[in-house]
């Protein structure tokens, strides 16, 4: 449904950046990394709030 694309491309540039970030040497003690799955965590909320907004209103 087009109600879960903006979710879905934020979600999955969000990974695609931690992917990213995992190539980085020390990477759980920068404080990039902190925010980058802060930031992940987010995009995954709401791409899970997007869906079941969806699915109630297929009901």
């Amino acid at each position: 449904p087009e109600i879960l694309d903006e979710p879905v491309e934020q979600a999955f540039k969000r990974l695609r950046n931690l992917r990213d970030l995992l190539e980085e040497p020390d990477l759980c003690k920068d404080a990039v990394w902190t925010s980058a799955v802060a930031t992940m965590s987010e995009a995954i909320d709401s791409l899970r709030r997007a869906m079941r907004d969806e699915l109630a209103e297929s009901d």
